[in-house]
């Protein structure tokens, strides 16, 4: 799978120095575990093209191998650092969730404003609520 998979109408990116107002899904993953992700990988790439979002999926794992020793999770924070002055917002996505049927049919970008600016602008971070032994660097964050 190529490292940046966006959308093919979206020519925005690191080194293309053009920006879009479009809303992109990011999901970072090490190479080691892209078959074990696989399944989420194609649910969110088809997630994203129905909703007409890029989809970003980030496997160079140079920031989170040695000398570095981060743990993986921290993979996607690196990729989005990388591609946000590139979208509107980015919905960094852990590459284990996933989305429910009673879900399929709702853009989470356009419910939180994000797509169209909402009535009182776009949120700056939108996360979801957690419980122990989770933290705020789990599940889906809209930035």
């Amino acid at each position: 799978l190529p490292r940046h998979a966006a959308a093919p109408h979206s020519s925005a990116g690191p080194g293309s120095g053009q920006t879009t107002g479009q809303v992109a899904v990011l999901v970072a993953a090490t190479p080691n575990k892209i078959h074990t992700y696989q399944p989420f990988l194609n649910l969110w790439r088809c997630y994203a093209l129905r909703h007409g979002m890029a989809f970003i999926l980030e496997t160079d794992d140079t920031e989170v191998s040695p000398p570095h020793h981060r743990a993986p999770n921290w993979l996607r924070w690196f990729t989005a650092k990388k591609y946000l002055s590139y979208y509107k917002a980015l919905l960094v996505v852990d590459p284990d969730q996933l989305i429910v049927p009673e879900c399929w049919n709702v853009s989470i970008p356009a419910v939180l404003g994000a797509w169209s600016g909402g009535a009182f602008g776009s949120p700056d971070v939108a996360t979801r609520d957690f419980g122990k032994p989770q933290t705020l660097n789990n599940g889906v964050v809209l930035i």
